[in-house]
């Protein structure tokens, strides 16, 4: 698979935790820079901030069968451009009994374009059975907290710029529009193969984050 194209000023940030059920859980998320572009060892230490955010601001809507445990973030203006990483061991705090390992806490993402298809969105592994208003349902207080906890996470993530740089959005990147469909010669069978974007991938910022009421599945994570 051919890589993806550049997108100038802008960081990827992936951050990983485990459970008893999945050591391989993740979520990515995109923020935007102006200035001087960051070296690796300045993403080394602005991971570590992911981190610490994420300590402060998050951890106590996991449930303590939940860990952090490494933030990468990867300079997406060219090839060359730096890469970062920090071990950031935090446990969550959250009491109550662990949740399946494909449920998750959706964070809807809104941005202003309007178009048809799905729209940016986290998976968080949140949440345990104190969380659940009913087995379709958080409670009021949980989607109130995740929130919060969701914006002040991104305004500290904001603010651990480096020197000569500004963080200036949380963004989604586009990357395709449309899609080819490309038949197996060999067995007759059809798929859709996403295309990409003549001009480039598009970038929106994003506005805010919001909690979907109801928990999301993410099947994978339970190992199947």
């Amino acid at each position: 698979m051919a890589a993806l194209p550049n997108v100038p000023g802008v960081i990827k940030v992936t951050m990983k935790w485990s459970s008893s059920a999945d050591a391989d859980v993740l979520c990515r998320f995109f923020m935007s820079y102006t200035g001087t572009a960051p070296t690796s060892t300045q993403l080394n230490t602005f991971s570590a901030a992911v981190g610490t955010a994420y300590s402060t601001n998050m951890a106590s809507l996991a449930n303590t069968d939940v860990t952090l445990d490494n933030c990468y973030a990867i300079d997406l203006t060219s090839a060359t451009a730096g890469t970062g990483q920090a071990t950031t061991v935090v446990a969550g705090t959250l009491g109550g009994g662990a949740l399946s390992a494909g449920t998750a806490a959706l964070v809807n993402l809104s941005v202003a374009r309007r178009y048809r298809g799905g729209k940016p969105r986290l998976y968080f592994p949140f949440g345990s059975s104190t969380t659940l208003a009913t087995g379709t349902a958080w409670t009021g207080t949980f989607v109130t907290n995740v929130n919060a906890g969701y914006a002040a996470f991104i305004t500290a993530v904001k603010a651990a710029v480096w020197t000569g740089g500004t963080l200036t959005n949380q963004v989604n990147i586009s990357y395709y529009h449309g899609f080819t469909v490309v038949t197996n010669p060999t067995t007759g069978r059809a798929r859709n193969v996403p295309t990409l974007r003549a001009g480039g991938p598009v970038t929106d910022v994003i506005s805010g984050g919001t909690l979907n009421v109801k928990p999301a599945s993410q099947r994978r994570r339970n190992l199947h």
